[in-house]
């Protein structure tokens, strides 16, 4: 197959149909065979590709600024890349033709400059950033009116978990279960605590062939991969495009409250003050957690990183006693404060 097609495939939204068309080749193997390529790893060979290009996408919108001269640009920067180095002669032609055709679907899919200059933060591909920005104008008056963070998960969940194509998400047993994990998350329970209910709500991952239990990595990785940096980018998406929408209405305390939310997915922490610790140089969920609860008696109105930094600077012989319990580094950061 033509890497091309990928490409056209994408563009023209008929992704699913492609790799559908893919998987009733008669070298693919079901479960009971042993010639053949396996299902799942052409499933996943399939979305690589895919995910390759979107990034390529991204990457033209982040470079180019499409003026009149833009073709010449186009070529320089499908030359200027590692694969065109590394590749023969056909290879070079194609990744040409590849910046080409997908250049060509920025300009054909946004003509406002102003708009490409937002897509173009979002880390998305075209297609995505279409399909998010007409979901946040869909869904704006919910997302201006949601005033807690529970309610925010429910709104998002599904859109979230679309964009990050998480396979521990497809895999679990119990799909809806991943709410309560990702809320543990962001209110700062431990990968350990997160396992426990995994294991008392007898959830598993579930494969074609078998059914396994979770441990502890898959956690680890769902938590820091999927959540902290898929979750995070997720919002920043939102972010991007809320500000490309003329939504008949200030918008600042709405994004200031998704920066807030943003940085929770990407800490696993719950509160501005621990936030606000972490971002000092104290970056582990468990030392923000406990050194926290050291300096609750801080007014809400002065939880200001500045004051903060202040604070532990001037209680530095009243709190090195608790950092003497914590390892070395962090003990090595406080007296550096």
């Amino acid at each position: 197959m033509n890497p091309l097609d990928f490409a056209n495939a994408y563009i023209n939204n008929n992704i699913d149909q492609l790799i559908k068309a893919i998987m009733k080749h008669e070298t693919i193997m079901e479960h009971n065979q042993d010639i053949g390529f396996k299902r799942e790893k052409v499933e996943f060979q399939c979305n690589e590709k895919i995910n390759i290009i979107k990034n390529i996408e991204s990457f033209i919108l982040a470079q180019i600024d499409f003026q009149s001269d833009y073709e010449e640009d186009i070529q320089k920067l499908a030359k200027s890349t590692l694969a065109y180095y590394l590749g023969n002669l056909e290879e070079k032609e194609q990744i040409i033709e590849l910046f080409k055709l997908l250049s060509k679907h920025i300009l054909e899919s946004i003509r406002d400059v102003s708009q490409r200059s937002y897509f173009a933060k979002t880390l998305y591909g075209i297609n995505e950033n279409i399909e998010l920005r007409n979901w946040i104008e869909e869904k704006f008056q919910k997302l201006k009116n949601t005033k807690d963070i529970d309610s925010f998960i429910e709104l998002i969940f599904e859109k979230l978990m679309q964009y990050t194509n998480s396979k521990f998400y497809n895999q679990c047993s119990q799909q809806n279960s991943i709410k309560e994990i990702l809320k543990m998350w962001i209110y700062g329970e431990s990968y350990h605590k997160i396992l426990e209910y995994i294991i008392d709500n007898s959830i598993y991952k579930q494969t074609p062939k078998r059914t396994y239990e979770y441990q502890i990595d898959d956690i680890v990785e769902f938590c820091e991969n999927t959540l902290a940096y898929d979750g995070s980018l997720f919002i920043g998406a939102i972010i991007e495009l809320l500000q490309s929408i003329d939504c008949g209405s200030d918008i600042t305390n709405i994004i200031e409250n998704l920066k807030f939310i943003q940085k929770r997915f990407k800490y696993g922490i719950s509160s501005k003050l621990e936030i606000i610790l972490y971002e000092l140089g104290f970056n582990d969920r468990t030392i923000v957690q406990e050194l926290s609860v050291y300096l609750n008696n801080i007014p809400e109105r002065h939880i200001k990183k500045h004051i903060i930094k202040k604070y532990l600077h001037d209680n530095r012989e009243v709190l090195r006693p608790i950092f003497m319990t914590f390892p070395s580094y962090f003990a090595q950061k406080m007296e550096n404060i």
